[in-house]
């Protein structure tokens, strides 16, 4: 393993999580954008976690939130419903409802479980200078992606 994800020492309190695959074309090629481009921020680092948060507004129409963040605290994991590990990396998934994860991701039977710190906010955990990670939000409509924003930008 040897991820600070998958075994940290700090931890007071167990999530189970069903196993996710990404099954939307688009939001693969997201998320491979989003590596690639993080890849030259000096905050980048093999334990980064990606955060999505989905929020539904209708049935085909949702705000998609990729935030990062390097350690599992009470912030990033308590309501997650979903993960999957991409390229090194973990991916949490929280979705407001349910439905639409049948238009973004497959379930797989696999689950598994999550130590991680319910007493401390990632702000306080995170071992980073600068505590504002980025977050980028997407548009989801009809089985589509769009791009809405990214901040902060990204130092160097």
């Amino acid at each position: 393993m040897g991820k600070s994800w998958a075994n940290s020492g700090c931890c007071d309190s167990v999530k189970v999580i069903d196993s996710l695959e990404v099954k939307n074309n688009s939001f693969v090629e997201i998320i491979d954008t989003l590596i690639k481009n993080e890849q030259n921020c000096n905050y980048f680092n093999k334990d980064l976690i990606f955060v999505i948060d989905v929020q539904t507004y209708a049935n085909d129409t949702a705000l998609v939130a990729i935030s990062l963040t390097d350690v599992l605290s009470n912030n990033s994991i308590n309501n997650a419903m979903g993960y999957f590990n991409y390229k090194g990396h973990l991916f949490l998934i929280s979705l407001e409802k349910n439905h639409l994860i049948d238009l973004l991701f497959k379930k797989s039977k696999r689950k598994k479980s999550f130590k991680y710190n319910s007493r401390e906010s990632a702000i306080e955990q995170l071992n980073i200078n600068d505590d504002t990670l980025p977050t980028f939000t997407y548009l989801y409509f009809n089985g589509c992606l769009f791009f809405d924003a990214g901040y902060p930008p990204c130092p160097r």
